[in-house]
């Protein structure tokens, strides 16, 4: 057990609070003031550095506040930074804080009381003030009440600073902002939230907008901004689904858009500003009748108004583009120009008091003359400037330094090892801090001792699993990469451990010939707090040259916790597989973006099974370039696991004579089970056979069993089971996916398939190599597939068989071996890691 302490500091608080911070390190300290006096106290506090040059780092470790978490990362932009937060956020409720804004010390404490007053909230946001970049406050801002037609047809943010989210309502929501945008990625998300739920204001001043030449609201008044502003209009008005009441509403919305752009540019380019206002009048002639005062168009531009710009902004761009080639001109050409440009009056004339004199001629200088002596100075340094810079080496020196480096790097790295298991660790030392007792039990020091001996003495490859047996996709693809490790690594130096309670106590010590370690095997009582101290100490003690995390929740918990830590010794590695949830938002397996975003700057690699759940977690963390260089894409293998030609185990398209469907996974809520029984109804003539394991979960089938010409054999050990040539085709569905092993294996058996669009289905699955249904496919494309298989063999055997090929290129063991060898550091030898 964990120490109350302990436990207290792991439960999640009620609100997350983020800022996102670039080179602000002379205001975020304000900043995090305000937020550390809150008289609310059940918050964390999220900084997250979007890649500073400043001394940010150095403000923000110096408040020392155990809610305070600093995250860095390289530059993204604001809204990819954002969404790193909200994927990271343990809050109920979710707020963004700008890093040069301020809250008052009872901001949280009012707008939380609000929140939980009133349930139905999505949104609430408070009044606020304007102060200068000095603090003084300029401006109360008393902003209105809720109203989605206000804000949406009116085309502005109603909330602003200090804004709370209800984001435990959101599950489905990857990421807050849209990283497509610069300059408005909060406009964006608040129209897209208003679709979600009720906002309501709270009428108390409660926060600050600092206004100054830094702001990206006050000094980014472009044409870019001004582009994006009328994308966002018109993308938010694109969106599927939007209720008839919101599409009344395009036309003033985009012509609001169209007025906003004519603000932003009237001072930078008017004439292209008075455009966009005469568009805004063609668009909707008309405003809304609610619009306050303060937020209505200035009036339309008339034709001799948009002539005279036009005059003065051609004369201004002609004459700077002149001016350009001119001064590329020689000096000769470019005076009578320059005169006549002057007498034309186009250029006003250069004052005399800002001629330069002309410099006189150089002395003639003869051939035979005698050289002027040089010119003697007076280099003696003051007094004060005492410290110079050392005196270069002489070569011989160098040479014996250089050759000594590498003996001192052999015996400070010797020392590291000696030294390393008796020290303690930044992540100890942090504890002491924070005044936690490690080893709350006193037998869990017994339970480390024992755990460890269990090891083997020399640990190149770590693999944390949740268990090492089961049916699944995920086990599936992780016991293909244990027989691959066995093939190119060496076999002694792997190591297995489960650190999870999901893991039965099987009092094993070796799986397949590999060293296996379960901590339910040491003690199965132990809570999770115990199993990641256990884990945490072998990790540090032994230090693995590579330690990959699949599925593991213990292991996720320890990536999360002390990456930073982990990454100084070893390679870290860990795969995700798919994004499914149930219905109430919960991970129906662990899902990467509870984790990812708090260690994904310290990981050496991410592996997945398919492109797509790569891009997605790169989208919902607004990764960079080195963070989208350290995800690979590992495909599963399905041939040639003998060792063989993999061209052997494919088996070619054989049409059946019986109207018969074969459908095989696991049994599961999200795998769309109703699409079957209703596609079963439709096509009486036409039988269908279930087999797949539901494990322990509760499935209701009677929706099936209802269906006479539905047969649910159950659960199989392999497809050697299922005679396939009774089939004449495959039908796959599911509402979550990522990259279904089961799906490739009957390809490889000469069945057609069809399957929805979902996860990396679409990567293998193509109009060319079977039958893919759109993300939101109807049973009718399900029977319209079904149809063409029956009317056109040929075509069903052409599908297959390139199908085939491709699993002949991507899904073999061969290729399964060739990607892991390209990830760097994946299969390094033990001693190339330090």
């Amino acid at each position: 057990m964990i120490s109350e302490g302990r436990a207290e500091r792991r439960k999640p608080p009620r609100v997350t609070v983020v800022t996102p911070t670039y080179n602000r390190a002379d205001l975020i300290g304000l900043t995090i003031q305000s937020v550390l006096s809150q008289t609310f106290r059940d918050f964390e506090y999220l900084i997250i550095d979007d890649g500073s040059s400043d001394t940010t780092e150095a403000v923000v470790l110096g408040f020392g506040d155990p809610r305070l978490v600093y995250l860095r990362h390289e530059n993204r932009g604001e809204a990819a930074t954002t969404n790193r937060g909200w994927a990271m956020a343990r809050g109920e409720y979710f707020a963004v804080l700008s890093s040069d804004d301020l809250v008052t010390p009872n901001w949280l404490e009012r707008i939380v009381a609000l929140m939980d007053e009133k349930p139905e909230l999505l949104v609430a946001y408070p009044d606020y003030d304007v102060i200068d970049g000095a603090g003084c406050r300029q401006q109360d801002i008393l902003l209105p009440d809720y109203d989605r037609d206000l804000m949406i047809g009116c085309f502005r943010t109603i909330p602003g600073v200090g804004t709370l989210i209800r984001r435990a309502t959101l599950p489905d929501m990857h990421r807050l902002r849209n990283p497509d945008y610069r300059h408005a990625p909060d406009l964006d998300s608040w129209l897209h939230l208003s679709l979600r739920g009720p906002f309501a204001r709270l009428p108390e001043r409660l926060a600050s907008w600092r206004s100054h030449a830094g702001s990206i609201t006050v000094a980014e008044r472009n044409r870019a901004r001004a582009d994006e502003l009328l994308r966002i209009a018109s993308r938010f008005f694109d969106t599927s689904g939007l209720p008839a009441d919101v599409i009344r509403l395009r036309r003033f919305a985009m012509a609001e858009a169209q007025a906003l752009a004519a603000w932003i540019l009237q001072d930078s380019n008017p004439l292209r500003a008075a455009l966009h206002l005469r568009q805004s009048y063609s668009i909707s002639p008309a405003q809304l009748s609610f619009v306050p005062a303060y937020w209505r168009r200035e009036e339309q531009p008339d034709n001799r108004f948009l002539l005279r710009l036009l005059v003065r902004s051609l004369r201004h761009r002609t004459l700077r583009r002149l001016r350009s080639v001119a001064m590329r001109l020689p000096a000769r050409v470019r005076r009578p120009l320059r005169r006549g440009a002057e007498q034309l009056g186009l250029v006003a004339p250069i004052p005399a008091s800002m001629t330069p004199p002309a410099a006189p001629p150089p002395p003639p200088v003869e051939s035979n003359a005698p050289l002027p002596a040089p010119l003697s100075v007076d280099v003696t340094p003051p007094a004060e400037a005492s410290a110079l810079p050392p005196a270069p080496l002489g070569d011989e020196a160098q040479q014996r330094l250089d050759a000594l480096l590498p003996q001192l790097r052999d015996d400070l790295s010797a020392f590291r090892h000696i030294v390393a298991p008796l020290s303690p660790t930044p992540t100890v030392l942090n504890h002491l801090r924070a005044g936690v007792h490690r080893l709350a039990t006193p037998s869990l020091g017994l339970l480390m001792s024992r755990a460890i001996d269990h090891l083997p003495s020399r640990i190149d490859h770590l693999l944390l699993l949740p268990w090492i047996s089961g049916v699944g996709g995920s086990e599936t693809v992780t016991a293909r990469l244990i027989e691959a490790l066995r093939r190119l690594r060496d076999e002694a130096g792997i190591c297995i451990i489960a650190p999870d309670g999901s893991q039965p106590a099987t009092g094993a010590r070796h799986h397949n010939g590999i060293a296996f370690l379960g901590l339910s095997d040491i003690d199965a009582s132990m809570d999770d707090g115990a199993r990641q101290e256990i884990l945490d100490r072998i990790l540090i003690q032994r230090r693995p040259g590579t330690v990959h995390c699949i599925n593991s929740r213990i292991g996720w918990l320890a990536f999360r916790d002390r990456a930073r830590q982990y990454a100084a010794d070893s390679a870290l590695f860990a795969n995700i597989y798919s994004d499914i949830r149930l219905g109430d938002g919960a991970p129906a397996a662990l899902y990467y973006y509870d984790f990812l975003p708090h260690c994904i700057e310290h990981l050496a690699g991410v592996l997945g099974d398919n492109f797509t759940i790569l891009r997605k977690a790169a989208a919902a963390f607004g990764a960079g370039a080195s963070a989208g260089e350290r995800m690979h894409v590992v495909r599963t293998p399905v041939i040639g696991l003998g060792g063989g030609d993999p061209a052997r185990d494919l088996r070619l398209f054989q049409p059946s004579a019986e109207r018969r469907s074969l459908w095989l996974s696991r049994i599961a809520a999200e795998k769309r089970l109703d699409i079957v029984a209703r596609l079963a109804e439709r096509l009486p003539a036409r039988r269908f056979e279930m087999f797949g394991d539901s494990g322990m979960a509760s499935v209701d089938l009677s929706e099936l069993r209802a269906q006479p010409n539905v047969t649910i054999p159950g659960a199989f050990r392999s497809l050697g089971d299922i005679a396939m040539d009774g089939f004449d085709s495959y039908v796959f569905t599911t509402s979550g996916e990522g990259m279904p092993v089961a799906l490739l294996e009957v390809a490889a058996c000469g069945l057609p398939v069809i399957a929805p669009d979902i996860g990396g289905i679409g990567e293998f699955v193509t109009d060319d190599t079977g039958w893919l249904v759109p993300t939101a496919g109807t049973v009718a494309q399900y029977a319209d597939a079904l149809a063409q298989i029956e009317a056109a063999p040929e075509e069903a055997r052409r599908r297959v068989q390139a199908a085939q090929a491709l699993l002949l290129r991507d899904y073999s063991r061969d290729a399964l071996d060739r990607s892991l060898a390209s990830i760097p550091g994946y299969l390094g030898r033990s001693d190339d890691r330090h």
